[in-house]
């Protein structure tokens, strides 16, 4: 299973796979979502609302179906991920912001349903910033890239020269 982090959203609609000229991009996730594979989680659905765009009216339409519930047990895994950021060297602002981001929750929902991060962000990037897989590195958590999930899962877009 996959979990999406908001900038793999963003960076569809905004580069890669825009709903005019890509919408087999978004089948696929609503299909890989129905068969049970690709999941976001509130706090992304959270960043998301902060513009309200096309993008946003997308993923509020497939809200229902696309935000995976709560596990039973996120509590433990949040506090193991707030625990790791205490003990490194970090800013308190870097894990000030990093704890108000979905970046905390994905990681701590990815540990309890045991499943893979995807995200475009990189372990090394501007100073003093917390990035999702540096964490998920030191947690043992599996976090890829859009194009690496989207090579494993194989799906074909097929083009359409229309009419």
């Amino acid at each position: 299973m996959y979990l999406l982090d908001t900038n793999v959203f963003i960076d569809a609609y905004k580069f890669h796979y825009g709903f005019e000229f890509h919408p087999g991009y978004w089948d696929w996730l609503i299909h890989a979502n129905q068969s049970g594979i690709v999941f976001s989680i509130d706090a992304v659905y959270d960043e998301l609302s902060q513009k309200e765009d096309a993008l946003f009216i997308w993923f509020k339409e497939h809200r229902d179906t696309l935000i995976i519930e709560p596990p039973k047990d996120l509590n433990l895994h949040v506090n193991h991920v707030s625990d790791l950021l205490s003990g490194q060297n970090y800013k308190p602002h870097a894990i000030a912001e990093f704890m108000m981001s979905a970046d905390f929750r994905i990681i701590a929902h990815a540990m309890s349903y045991q499943s893979k991060v995807v995200t475009h962000e990189v372990i090394r990037s501007r100073k003093g910033r917390i990035k999702i897989p540096a964490i998920c590195k030191e947690l043992d958590v599996e976090c890829i890239n859009p194009f690496e999930m989207l090579r494993t899962e194989s799906p074909r877009f097929i083009l359409d020269l229309g009419s």
